[in-house]
């Protein structure tokens, strides 16, 4: 984001006006009076020469320093974070980089005006106790809107203004142009709890049933399905998966029916661990999802950033998921994910963790072109074999446990439990021992049910 004052732009060109004088001539004139002071020294006034001397430096370095922090004028973010002006330092404790993880307050001073005023401003709060005020009034509108697109998908665990939501929604009032200009943070952030799929992908801007959906962003594409961030009529950021099918009546047909009747169970489920379905609809001949936007981070990126996970901590996980998990499989019929995975389990800032990443789309592709959905070293051997059952999410959830655990990729079709070494007489490693031992058994006839599991939790059994 460009960020630069009325006065900073005209100091700027003033600088560049004058430098040919600060640039050029003073320079010369600088080593001019050195060459005298040392070839002729019985000829020239030396405290005269000294003061010129001092006096011509002084002026070329004041100019090279302002010009220096005036041409610094960009608020720069990326998914590692943000980097700040030379005219920040002090302000941010002598840093000017910081990680995503390292912003821990958003507060605005906002009058709720259509134009916004000098004194209206975003205040951004470090963990180092630095903090840096920007002036609304200094900042594009779009590259602002920007920013906060990209706030809500890496900053998860920062402090949010009580207006915050207000503040986005009154961002949004028709301007010209579109969104290309923003950073890759939300598509790193949100890419990886969507699989990829190659088809011509809708513009940022365009609009889906009317206009109660706008597309902001696509994060990901390829094959025969994209995902996109939008914005519902209502000002809140969801996400819209899209199914693109080969040509053919009957196979569009038939796409048509099983998106319908996948999604209409999917709109059904309520449950505080799973993302939620607000809406779908065929257009254009394609299929779309309309999902819940989770403000967190996915599982395998939390292990990445902060190394392992405390056992207690994956037992927290196992706790939630196969609760979850018992309400998708006690449904009738029973809905099996199908890709329990770190990537598709996303830990909310308050450390609730949800499962994303299922729905019409994926099982429509999966039938038509005969794709196995699931990762290797988390698939059970039934689901190798194209049979998935309940007793297969439970497959994944233990590999995924192990990866908590150990911060390895779990071997394929093994049991996972044997591979974390000596057994610990710490009651949390023998717990979690026993459940990654349990789910991940070849057989599924001998698996963890998630009913069992979820009862042990609730009951507090601890084998």
């Amino acid at each position: 984001m460009k960020y630069a004052s009325a006065v900073e732009k005209a100091n700027m060109h003033a600088l560049a006006l004058l430098f040919p004088i600060w640039g050029v001539v003073a320079p010369a004139a600088l080593a001019l009076f050195l060459l005298l002071l040392i070839r002729l020294p019985a000829h020239v006034s030396l405290a005269l020469s000294l003061a010129i001397i001092a006096g011509l430096l002084a002026f070329i370095l004041i100019c090279t320093f302002y010009a220096v922090l005036y041409d610094d004028d960009q608020i720069k973010v990326s998914k590692e974070g943000i980097a700040f002006p030379l005219k920040f330092w002090a302000d941010l404790k002598n840093k000017s980089q910081f990680p995503w993880s390292e912003l821990s307050s958003l507060r605005l001073n906002w009058h709720r005006k259509e134009q916004f005023e000098p004194d209206e401003c975003m205040t951004l709060g470090f963990t180092n106790g630095g903090a840096a005020k920007l002036k609304l009034s200094m900042l594009d509108r779009k590259q602002l809107e920007q920013f906060l697109i990209a706030f809500e998908a890496c900053a998860y665990k920062c402090e949010r203004d009580a207006e915050l939501e207000d503040f986005e929604m009154a961002l949004q009032a028709p301007q010209d142009g579109n969104i290309l200009g923003l950073t890759d943070s939300w598509d790193s952030a949100l890419a990886k709890q969507f699989r990829p799929a190659t088809f011509a992908p809708l513009e940022p801007e365009s609009f889906l049933q009317g206009r109660r959906y706008q597309v902001l962003r696509q994060i990901s594409f390829g094959g025969f399905s994209a995902v996109y961030l939008a914005r519902d009529d209502a000002g809140r950021f969801v996400v819209v998966k899209e199914a693109c099918l080969p040509h053919g009546d009957e196979v569009q047909a038939k796409a048509a029916e099983l998106f319908a009747r996948e999604a209409i169970v999917l709109a059904k489920i309520d449950h505080p661990n799973i993302v939620k379905v607000f809406d779908h609809f065929t257009e254009g001949g394609r299929q779309y999802i309309v999902l819940e936007y989770i403000r967190g981070l996915d599982l395998g990126q939390l292990v990445k950033d902060s190394g392992l996970v405390t056992d207690a901590a994956a037992l927290n996980v196992a706790r939630q998921i196969s609760a979850a998990l018992c309400y998708l499989h006690s449904q009738s019929p029973p809905i099996v994910h199908r890709d329990v995975t770190p990537d598709n389990l996303l830990m909310r800032p308050d450390g609730q963790v949800m499962i994303v990443d299922f729905g019409a789309a994926k099982e429509i592709i999966s039938g038509f072109t005969g794709t196995l959905i699931g990762k290797q070293g988390y698939m059970a051997p039934e689901q190798f074999k194209g049979r998935p059952e309940p007793a297969s999410d439970m497959y994944s959830l233990g590999a995924t446990l192990y990866y908590l655990a150990t911060g390895n990729a779990p071997e394929p079709l093994s049991a996972s439990a044997t591979l974390l070494g000596d057994p610990s007489d710490e009651p949390a490693r023998s717990h979690l021992r026993s459940i990654i031992s349990r789910c991940t058994e070849p057989e599924a006839s001998k698996r963890l049910s998630s009913a069992s599991l979820s009862d042990e939790f609730s009951e507090g059994v601890t084998p």
